[in-house]
């Protein structure tokens, strides 16, 4: 049998009796009861005041002064200057001049009338005047002149020069290209350190440096004879208002169009342009100048050429006979 185990029996632990805490008694507070509240009053903006506006105060009249209306005046009375009268002088009394009783004189002859030569009346012809055929032609003239690098001959030979300088005064007068004309002349200059064996070698190739070229223009309009006035001083006025500037500007924008390479690098330079103070007018037909237009319009007729007188043709007269020649006389006989 197993030996019991021992129990061991729980000793009672004493619990604490928790003592009572007296609930503490609040002290009452006196509470005010809430006081009225005032009604709120609505207090309006204030309005804004007018700005004062300074009133001058009236300026004293001036006292009305009477003034008495101007008495009449007394209308004056001319009293004629008096003249003076001269004391009338006595004529002189002519003296008598003797007259001799004239002596009648032996009445004169009638001249015997002699009668006046008969009158021929002048019977010819009246020169009609002159005026201008149906179509002209309006020509007018001017001339330039380039500074140009290098030889001027070669500026000359190169036809895109010649051509952009037509087309830059077709440009400027308004008038188409084909109507323009041009001539180009070259103007060699050598440089100042050229000897006179160095100037010999031109025509070996020598390299010259830069000259001058002229370059003559023609303007040729067919135009009616109404419009030959109007035409011809538009021409003058247009071409002679040109700077060497504008026309500088009209060639390169032409040779620009020709040949851009070249206008690029533009070897020339105008120096002048000038034009003629009259135009030409030509008759289409026979191909001479039949009057002329000035700057202000007014138009020349001129007369027509007079016509060729013809030669006198040989006379077929016959040629004088030879004279026969005298005959030797005989000489005398010598006596026998």
């Amino acid at each position: 049998m197993p030996t019991p185990v021992p129990v061991p029996v729980p000793v009672p632990v004493p619990v604490p009796v928790p003592v009572p805490v007296p609930t503490p008694i609040p002290t009452p507070v006196y509470i005010a009861p809430p006081s009225p509240q005032p009604t709120p009053v609505y207090i309006a903006p204030p309005s804004p005041q007018p700005t004062p506006v300074y009133i001058a105060p009236p300026s004293p009249q001036p006292t009305p002064v009477y003034v008495s209306p101007p008495s009449p005046q007394p209308t004056p009375v001319y009293t004629p200057t008096p003249f003076y009268v001269p004391t009338p002088v006595p004529s002189p009394v002519p003296t008598p001049v003797y007259v001799p009783t004239p002596v009648p004189s032996p009445s004169p002859t009638a001249p015997t009338p002699v009668p006046s030569p008969s009158l021929t009346p002048f019977v010819g012809t009246t020169t009609p005047r002159p005026t201008l055929p149906p179509v002209v032609k309006v020509k007018l003239q001017g001339k330039s002149k380039l500074a140009v690098q290098g030889s001027p001959q070669a500026w000359c030979d190169d036809p895109d020069n010649i051509n952009s300088f037509k087309q830059g005064i077709a440009a400027i007068s308004g008038q188409p290209v084909n109507a323009v004309a041009a001539r180009c002349t070259a103007q060699r200059r050598l440089g100042q350190s050229d000897e006179p064996s160095e100037i010999q070698s031109e025509q070996q190739g020598r390299r010259l440096q830069g000259g001058q070229v002229n370059l003559d223009y023609t303007i040729e309009v067919e135009v009616q004879q109404s419009q030959a006035a109007t035409v011809g001083q538009s021409l003058i006025t247009t071409m002679r208002a040109v700077t060497p500037a504008q026309m500088q500007t009209a060639v390169v924008e032409a040779l620009t169009q020709i040949a851009p390479a070249k206008a690029s690098v533009a070897t020339f330079t105008v120096a002048e342009i000038e034009a003629e103070q009259t135009v030409a007018l030509v008759d289409v037909t026979t191909n001479v100048e039949v009057g002329t237009v000035d700057e202000v319009g007014e138009v020349i007729v001129l007369p027509p050429p007079p016509s060729p007188v013809p030669s006198p043709s040989p006379s077929l007269s016959p040629s004088p006979s030879p004279s026969p020649s005298p005959s030797p006389s005989p000489s005398p006989s010598s006596p026998p």
